[in-house]
């Protein structure tokens, strides 16, 4: 199986025809969400099974089932019984607006019955200081809090950061002050036996579609 994650920057329609050869696309942001245009998103993807919520889309060519919805995280079982978490943690002001969104993220992945195969998208948030850049210092953005949470859903899943374990690269950058801004905070969990993670950062260079690079994920050989 073949999935793509990536933060669209609102603009998603526009670029469907690039991740066609993609089994599962997940979203975020892929529509404006000023206010929920989520009911729209079935006239906006024609030919793929839609799930959406006012941040987030999961787009399928195959039938899913939905298991699980809000507007943090969408959660669907596809072919084989693989289940998949799509994750968009809105920035909103400050860390515990994020850490609110995390905290409920957490409460579904610790019941009993949870099952997830791949946790994928933008999580906000840069796991560790080497994550995230303020210039040549460690950004403050990210908070104890939220590492400590996003730790915790690690934990609960029995799933890995797989950037992690890689050669490091930001999927987010932009220039604020006269410095750069850069962050891996488009984050994939997984089993790394199963799930083997590449970097597209063409999505965000040039006239890409987006302002995140785009992680693409292959199960199996």
């Amino acid at each position: 199986m073949n999935v793509v994650s990536l933060n669209a920057n609102k603009g998603l329609a526009k670029h469907i025809g690039t991740l066609q050869e993609a089994d599962v696309i997940l979203g975020q942001e892929p529509y404006p969400h000023r206010q929920d245009e989520s009911g729209q998103a079935q006239n906006l993807f024609p030919g793929y099974h839609v799930t959406a919520e006012r941040y987030l889309v999961t787009l399928s060519r195959q039938p899913h089932e939905v298991v699980h919805r809000s507007d943090s995280l969408i959660v669907t079982k596809h072919e084989g019984g693989l289940v998949l978490g799509n994750v968009y943690i809105h920035p909103g002001s400050n860390g515990g607006h994020r850490a609110a969104q995390l905290e409920n993220v957490l409460e579904y992945v610790r019941q009993e019955d949870a099952v997830m195969d791949l946790m994928v998208g933008d999580w906000n948030l840069a796991p560790s200081e080497e994550d995230g850049w303020n210039g040549r210092a460690p950004s403050k953005y990210t908070t104890k809090r939220e590492r400590t949470l996003f730790q915790a859903i690690m934990d609960a899943t029995g799933l890995d950061d797989l950037g992690a374990s890689m050669r490091w690269a930001s999927t987010f950058e932009q220039t604020m002050h006269g410095k750069l801004i850069a962050f891996r905070c488009d984050l994939a969990l997984a089993r790394p036996s199963e799930w083997t993670l590449t970097y597209d950062h063409s999505t965000r260079t040039g006239s890409g579609p987006a302002d995140h690079s785009m992680l693409m994920l292959r199960r199996g050989a």
